[in-house]
């Protein structure tokens, strides 16, 4: 064994000593378990019923732990779900805020934060802010796959915004997104609340009858994961539904179904309970069993809660049932009950009111769940540290041996592969900087060249026209005038097509103009971007500018979409551009040789910006173009300019 050899191996087993050292050592902030006993801190202080001393806690926490951003980022999120849960609405949004400034350096965060931040905005009421915020969420989830939240969570508050603005088709295609993502990542709990979200926007649109199979495969999923407390929300919508429809049987079968689940003490809100004897009594009041009705209505009193609208409902009832029972006097008591609280509850603000607080619980309670989540997979990621570090740590002593005999070989090969990427990055170069060479020249004679001549022929025709005007009263000369016009009009947009003035303004200049340019009735073009670009060299920016123009012409020539969005996000390392269209779709080859002559362009340019393409399409379900590249790639410095 060579010497150089021994001497790693030794330095091999010295780290390897340093890990078990430091396993028996006391916990402190930079070590694993240390870390973890400050996170655990914070959970445990985020549960005190004393609002004070959870935030004067946290508020050490984050002033003893500076440097460490994971810590810093639970610590505000921490405290900004004590200031919500306080109604501290305002306070919770800053602490939001702080937090998002630390998931620069873990990316990981990006999405949580953002959910939250849209979760204080949504009880702000400001629900602009929260679907923007939601939607970032959601991007990153999907974005980041090592992201802290699930897409599927951020997609479920995005429908929940934009079913509280009534645009139920969009809150209908968020929650779609949302259980596809909750299917892939096998969580069922939560793809039970997604189908439930699916089914009450369903019912909101007035789609009662698909609603009611929606929710029956919520009730389904919650049978066989025996998630009884969620299964009591969704049969008591479905009897809701059923009394809609004019079906009492179909309603009487889900709430008993719903009432046997209470035995069992699964957690379930009062008001839900008082929901369901109340409309078990009103069932029973139809049908003239007024004993029974009046057990349920008792039942309901039991769990009556402070909320104007179900003591006004309960006064109602108890009006009706002791007027048929000829109680008058009672009936007469309990009717001016109800008038009072009618008429209290009948502004129009207070309705909305209501109709807001229901929309922020379901918030916080989803948030919960979130939370939930996180705290879950803080702790089984813990736990797999635990149980995994010693198989690391004689995996890494083979690893590293292994390593020292093949280096020289993968070193050799790596040189090998690097030179050849050098070489096809190179021809690339010349090959896209010759093609925009030659584009700014076509553009340069087709604006100076042709457009010129068409120019004087239209002035030879307006002098024509001048000097004899009865011909133009001639459809024939009219039409060739048209002609003309139209035809100059195409060579200005094929010359500025080939080279667009508006890059030396910036890549987003120059993708607003190219998208509002090529925008029509029938199609709606959709542009975003997050972010600075005013670091990007001139061939990146023509590169990017050339990938997009490219994707947005063939959704609208090939996919026949008649929407298309375009996202443009700048990362810490790298910048992501998104192009989704809702059009036809297309099966991808296995072989991009086969492929059109624009898809294979695309993939040369995202080669030759050293970054990644990928592609999700189906027949008839549209196609998403993700293109990731890196901010730091050796590129020329320059093009030659357009004279335009």
């Amino acid at each position: 064994m060579s010497k150089s050899i021994r001497v790693f191996l030794f330095v091999v087993l010295v780290l390897c000593r340093t890990i078990l050292l430091a396993q028996n050592h006391a916990p402190d902030h930079t070590s694993s378990s240390g870390r973890q006993v400050i996170i655990d801190e914070i959970n445990k202080t985020e549960q005190l019923s004393d609002t004070t001393i959870a935030i004067q806690t946290l508020h050490r926490i984050i002033a003893e732990n500076g440097a460490d951003a994971e810590i810093q980022i639970k610590a505000f999120i921490a405290s900004g779900n004590v200031q919500l849960q306080a109604g501290h609405f305002q306070h919770a949004l800053k602490q939001y805020q702080s937090a998002l400034r630390f998931a620069a350096q873990a990316p990981p965060y990006f999405s949580l934060c953002h959910n939250k931040i849209g979760n204080a905005y949504n009880m702000l009421s400001d629900q602009d802010n929260a679907a923007w915020h939601y939607n970032r969420s959601a991007r990153y989830s999907e974005s980041i796959a090592s992201s802290v939240i699930p897409a599927s969570y951020a997609y479920s508050n995005l429908g929940t915004i934009l079913s509280q603005q009534k645009q139920y088709d969009k809150a209908l295609y968020y929650t779609e997104k949302g259980i596809v993502l909750a299917r892939k990542s096998k969580d069922q709990k939560f793809l039970a609340t997604l189908i439930l979200n699916k089914g009450l926007n369903q019912n909101l649109k007035g789609e009662n009858e698909l609603a009611l199979r929606t929710l029956d495969t919520a009730a389904q999923l919650c049978r066989k994961e025996h998630f009884d407390r969620k299964l009591f929300t969704v049969l008591l919508n479905m009897g809701n539904i059923h009394l809609e429809l004019k079906q009492p049987e179909q309603a009487l079968k889900t709430y008993t179904e719903a009432r046997a689940l209470l035995a069992a003490g699964n957690g379930i809100p009062s008001n839900e309970i008082n929901s369901l004897y109340r409309q078990l009594s009103d069932i029973y009041f139809q049908q003239k069993q007024y004993t029974l009705s009046q057990h349920y209505l008792d039942a309901a009193d039991a769990y009556a809660t402070n909320s104007p609208i179900d003591k006004y409902l309960t006064h109602y009832q108890q009006a009706r049932l002791a007027f048929e029972q000829g109680h008058y006097k009672n009936a007469y008591e309990e009717i001016e009950q109800f008038r009072k609280i009618k008429d209290s509850i009948e502004s129009s603000e207070i309705v909305l009111k209501v109709q807001e607080l229901e929309t922020k619980y379901r918030t916080l309670e989803k948030d919960k769940e979130i939370s939930d989540k996180s705290a879950q997979i803080s702790t089984q990621s813990q736990q797999l540290f635990q149980k995994n570090l010693w198989i690391t740590i004689f995996i890494l002593s083979f690893l590293i041996l292994a390593g020292v005999f093949t280096w020289w070989r993968l070193k050799r090969r790596t040189v090998a592969r690097m030179e050849k990427k050098t070489q096809e990055i190179e021809k690339l170069q010349h090959i896209l900087l010759g093609e925009e060479t030659e584009r700014k020249r076509l553009a340069q004679e087709l604006h100076d060249g042709i457009n010129s001549q068409l120019s004087g022929a239209k002035s030879y025709m307006l002098a024509i026209g001048n000097k004899f005007p009865e011909l133009t009263e001639e459809s024939y000369y009219n039409k060739v005038k048209e002609i003309l016009d139209h035809t100059s009009k195409e060579l200005r947009s094929m010359a500025h097509n080939l080279a667009p003035g508006e890059l030396n303004k910036g890549l987003v200049q120059a993708v607003t103009q190219f998208t509002a340019r090529v925008q029509t009735e029938q199609v709606h073009i959709e542009f975003q971007h997050y972010g600075y670009f005013n670091q990007l060299s001139e061939l990146q920016s023509i590169n990017l500018y050339r990938i997009i123009q490219e994707l947005v012409h063939n959704g609208l020539k090939h996919a026949q979409a008649s929407e298309i969005i375009v996202l443009i996000n700048e990362y810490p390392n790298e910048y992501c551009i998104i192009v989704e269209d809702n059009g036809r779709g297309f099966i991808q080859k296995e072989d991009a040789a086969t492929e059109g002559i624009g898809l294979n362009n695309i993939r040369d340019r995202v080669h030759l910006l050293q970054g990644s393409l990928t592609i999700e399409s189906t027949a008839q379900s549209g196609t998403t173009f993700a293109i990731h590249v890196p901010k730091l790639m050796a590129l020329p410095a320059s093009v030659p300019k357009a004279a335009m």
